[in-house]
């Protein structure tokens, strides 16, 4: 999960080239997989299932290891824009 002020970083991992990683600061899980530095928060797994949807690829993980990295606000793209969250406060009052 990327922070609210790693949109460029979402961009470039958006769209269709050789080597996503160039370039950008990462660190190995346990596993070795990639967790890239400034994330909010991350999830490793291990791959058990692809499935091909349309124009886009379902991937479906088994969870080795999950942690919160930085206490940021988190990144939220919506309806092909990058938006706020609010905080737990305002959600629950715009609930009643």
């Amino acid at each position: 999960m990327l922070g609210h002020d790693q949109a460029e970083l979402s961009s470039l991992f958006a769209v269709s080239e050789a080597d996503k990683f160039d370039g950008v600061q990462w660190r190995p899980a346990p596993s070795g997989n990639p967790v890239l530095v400034g994330a909010v928060a991350f999830v490793d797994c291990d791959i058990e299932r692809v499935v091909e949807t349309g124009d886009h690829v379902f991937v479906l993980g088994r969870v080795l290891d999950m942690g919160v990295e930085t206490g940021q606000t988190p990144l939220l793209h919506h309806r092909s824009s990058y938006r706020g969250v609010s905080g737990a406060t305002d959600a629950a009052a715009g609930s009643e």
